[in-house]
């Protein structure tokens, strides 16, 4: 895996937690919110209805109505029992539910509410206790449709989730193009350093006009080792055409005594054989020949100790 597709992805995954972060708390917010409204506005009922001075049947000053029917709108009446009381006329043969727990919590004087089914819709049920001379009385249930918040909450769970994949996708282009804008100098210097290995050309740089960061820092290196690499190429260029001299010089130097020796010993083979004084003379001229020889191949092991040490 390229360091551009794995700065792409982490990339995109810091954005894609973002975002999925995001996301998740708004939807929670917005669910949180429009819940907390309708029980508000649910609470403010039913505290409206169980205060007001026309409450529920059975008080004094209550106007007669058709046997088990109160005014208003999805409105239901329980005794401490659970038993259904009264209820609007909207809810004729429909019950609000309470569940078991919910009947608990409201016989000790706690509110409860909860969601369910009423009329094939879903509805959120408040229920709240009627306190009279410290106790429980009765039990009032007021009830609000929901579909419109679930369906406001689809739209917005739809949304979000598009909406993210959308930003991630973005996000991976983004980081993408950014990588690759990032890396283009070690791309360049890549480029560079296969073209010297292929061409032996010291001579070349890399051509960087960013700002001085990490990449800039990195490309200066690089072309400070080019001009290091090129000034020491040039040095061993130098040295070897030094050396290619010195043996063509060298060459010429034995190739000289080794022909006098060569002629001298022919002389001393030739019959009929030359006199004493002559044979001295050139024994002598071969010693003097092989003492020159003797001198260049020092001369030469010198040298190759030299730089055999340099080398070191």
């Amino acid at each position: 895996m390229s360091i551009r597709l794995r700065l792409t992805l982490l990339y995109s995954a810091i954005v894609a937690l973002t975002v999925i972060a995001f996301s998740a708390a708004l939807y929670v917010t917005q669910a949180q919110t429009t819940l907390d409204s309708i029980q508000t506005a649910l609470a403010r009922q039913a505290d409206g209805f169980s205060h007001g001075p026309r409450g529920f049947p059975g008080r004094p000053d209550e106007p007669s109505f058709p046997s088990g029917y109160l005014p208003g709108r999805w409105t239901q009446v329980r005794n401490v029992d659970g038993s259904v009381n009264a209820r609007t006329v909207d809810l004729s043969g429909t019950t609000l539910p309470l569940s078991d727990a919910g009947l608990q919590a409201v016989q000790n004087g706690k509110v409860w509410s909860e969601t369910a089914q009423v009329e094939e819709q879903p509805v959120l049920v408040f229920s709240q206790p009627i306190v009279s001379q410290g106790r429980v009385t009765s039990i009032v249930q007021v009830a609000a449709p929901i579909s419109e918040r679930e369906q406001a909450l689809n739209n917005l769970r739809f949304i979000l989730l598009v909406g993210s994949a959308l930003a991630i996708i973005a996000a991976f282009g983004i980081g993408w193009w950014l990588s690759g804008t990032a890396l283009s100098p070690i791309h360049r210097i890549t480029q560079t350093a296969q073209a010297i290995g292929a061409e032996h050309n010291f001579s070349r740089r890399v051509q960087h006009q960013g700002p001085s960061d990490e990449v800039g820092q990195l490309a200066t290196t690089f072309n400070t080792m080019l001009t290091e690499l090129e000034l020491a190429f040039r040095q061993l260029e130098q040295s070897l055409e030094s050396q290619r001299r010195f043996v063509a010089d060298a060459s010429h130097e034995l190739r000289t005594p080794l022909t006098t020796i060569r002629g001298n010993i022919e002389l001393l083979r030739h019959t009929p054989p030359m006199d004493a004084k002559e044979q001295t003379e050139v024994l002598a001229d071969t010693t003097d020949e092989i003492e020159r020889m003797i001198r260049h191949v020092h001369q030469l092991l010198v040298l190759a100790r030299a730089d055999a040490g340099h080398s070191r």
